[in-house]
């Protein structure tokens, strides 16, 4: 199974990057966030109500592990990598490692976020009623004088 992370920098919420969803399927991601995103609905993600309009940046990223085990495998590389750095000699690193920020888990998966946003955020809102019996009114009363004024009968 691939699982799919919703990583979200927002208005809202404080600085940085945040997890909005976690170990989403496919089908998941789209009922939970990408249809809410493209209508311009609020998403709820855990207690937090998101106002999509104050998403300032986003990452969909799909891993082949779920994020807790992503997240563990890219610190103990992180770590290794220290290591190795502090076995040459020289200055020391002292470090927890990655694996720990929201954003961290982009480093064991792919950012997929192109194939799941193909609009503006609110792009496909759905317009009021009365819009289009608005247009459909304003338009026929166009074409009545212009007729009208062109003398056609």
């Amino acid at each position: 199974m691939k699982y799919h992370h919703v990583i979200a920098s927002c208005k809202s919420l404080s600085q940085g990057y945040h997890e909005l969803f976690a170990d989403l399927s496919e089908d998941e991601v789209r009922s939970r966030f990408v249809n809410p995103y493209l209508k311009g609905e609020h998403i709820l993600c855990g207690n937090d109500q998101i106002d999509v309009f104050g998403i300032t940046k986003l990452m969909i990223i799909r891993t082949e592990e779920s994020s807790e085990n992503t997240r563990k495998r890219i610190n103990e590389e992180s770590l290794r990598r220290i290591d190795a750095i502090n076995s040459q000699g020289g200055p020391i690193v002292i470090s927890a490692g990655s694996g720990y920020h929201a954003e961290d888990i982009k480093e064991g998966g792919e950012d997929v976020t192109s194939q799941f946003i193909t609009g503006a955020v609110g792009s496909k809102k759905a317009k009021p009623w009365y819009v289009n019996l608005i247009l459909t009114v304003t338009g026929g009363l166009l074409v009545a004088g212009l007729v009208w004024w062109l003398g056609w009968k």
